[in-house]
């Protein structure tokens, strides 16, 4: 099938990689001309596992091409909207997607063969049979329906996993009208297995607020019993979170799912994809006149993650102002280098302002954090270097390569005795008697040397 997809970020280059590896003839259309030659060389132009393997295969059978307009773009059976959808002052701003959808209505016109036109780009319910709808109905006419179908076709990819999540989906949810357009769309999609819903437009939208929201909802529960530990003696977060999933309904076929992943206290969640959900789904509630108030209040405690881990390092550390402080883990997940909305970052601009003298390590984001960290940060890509001299190490981001550390000549570098573990990333580690691990989820150890003194 003749597949052209519009954007070359994580989900529309993962999505045209993916098409192209099952055969099909992709074209994916990107305007930043730098973004073009990485991928026409056959690499992502981001970190993803897997990916530029993918790529390089592809686009040497010649079975992915990159074109820089849309009307530089070959005739397709599937058109892919996968443009950006950032969130401006808390809510979505569609001008990426419109944009594509006129252009696309145009090149769709001069045709005459039967297109569909998919909305893959996360959107606000009511979106593609509203304003998409209304754009492409201008364009072609009459021919909308009949010629010309229009769908929903949320992703559920997660960054780091993106390509497994392509290759095994656990569900696949096509909304629209014309239900040939969703046979086209779902046969395209569902070669690799899942369950496919078929459903309306503005239900397949919905569906991918709901999953995200659900997400971050886990993540600030945690997060909210982890506040309370912080200020109980003798409460620890992760015991408390780990009893209650082995309550048996959180069991599935004996075992723990994944989703309690996500209830881990730790520094709230980041990202391109949760933070801008949540926000853009309590500004379409307050629209249609309801209050979301739990989603608010994920909001609200997400935002407080980033200053609590402050705190817990000016009360380990006596004080802050003047101190040194390592901070492990600058992209908002391990596995990315992805820093939009990353707690790591809030934490280092936090700590910054705070008087801290910061230095900073992440095993794939440390150059890129120079253009979201303040100039007096101090980046490394040895770990060792960048604890030399530290007054205390905070794990930011729960990389594998910090449970995985040498701690004992980490701490031979280090002139305090303190690892402040803001992801829990670290327990079960046995650290070396030179170094104190201090961890969110419950009350700060008290500071066992005067300010300033050497271990």
């Amino acid at each position: 099938m003749r597949v052209n997809v519009i954007g070359a970020g994580y989900v529309g280059l993962v999505t045209g990689a993916g098409l192209a590896s099952l055969g099909d003839d992709v074209c994916i259309v990107e305007r930043l001309e730098e973004r073009r030659a990485t991928v026409r060389s056959g690499r992502a132009p981001f970190h993803e596992p897997g990916l530029d393997e993918l790529l390089s295969r592809v686009v040497g059978e010649g079975r992915l091409t990159v074109v820089g307009e849309i009307e530089h773009a070959p005739p397709a059976d599937v058109w892919f909207i996968a443009v950006g959808t950032p969130s401006v002052d808390d809510r979505i701003d569609l001008g990426a997607v419109l944009a594509a959808t006129d252009e696309i209505g145009r090149a769709v016109a001069a045709t005459s063969t039967r297109t569909v036109v998919v909305v893959r780009s996360t959107v606000v319910p009511g979106t593609t049979d509203g304003p998409v709808r209304d754009r492409l109905a201008a364009a072609v006419g009459d021919a909308l329906d009949r010629r010309v179908g229009l769908c929903a076709q949320p992703e559920f990819l997660r960054e780091s996993t993106a390509l497994a999540d392509f290759v095994r989906p656990d569900r696949i949810v096509v909304g629209g009208r014309e239900a040939w357009a969703c046979e086209i769309v779902a046969g395209l999609v569902a070669r690799l297995g899942g369950t496919v819903i078929h459903t309306t437009a503005t239900n397949a939208e919905m569906m991918k607020y709901a999953s995200n929201a659900l997400l971050a909802t886990l993540v600030s529960f945690a997060n909210e019993i982890a506040a309370v530990c912080e200020h109980t003696p003798g409460a620890d977060a992760h015991d408390v979170l780990g009893s209650v999933c082995l309550d048996r309904r959180w069991q599935v076929d004996g075992r723990t799912p994944d989703l309690v992943s996500y209830l881990r206290a730790g520094a709230g969640f980041g990202g391109s994809c949760l933070p801008k959900d949540v926000e853009a789904l309590v500004s379409t509630a307050r629209d249609r006149g309801v209050e979301p108030w739990l989603l608010h209040g994920v909001l609200q405690r997400n935002r407080s993650r980033p200053p609590a881990l402050v705190e817990l390092c000016r009360a380990v550390l006596g004080g802050l102002e003047g101190r040194t402080i390592a901070v492990l883990g600058l992209s908002f997940k391990p596995g990315s280098d992805d820093l939009r909305r990353s707690p790591a970052v809030e934490l280092v601009q936090l700590l910054v302002a705070a008087g801290v003298v910061v230095r900073a390590h992440d095993p794939l984001a440390a150059d890129a954090a120079a253009a979201v960290v303040p100039a007096a940060v101090l980046r490394f890509d040895d770990l060792a270097d960048c604890v030399t001299g530290c007054d205390a190490a905070v794990v930011a981001t729960a990389w594998p390569e910090y449970r995985e550390a040498d701690w004992s000549a980490l701490a031979a570098r280090m002139v305090g005795r303190d690892v402040i573990d803001g992801r829990d990333a670290l327990r079960g580690i046995a650290l070396p008697a030179a170094l104190r691990r201090h961890t969110i989820g419950r009350v700060a150890d008290p500071q066992p040397l005067e300010q300033g003194a050497a271990r």
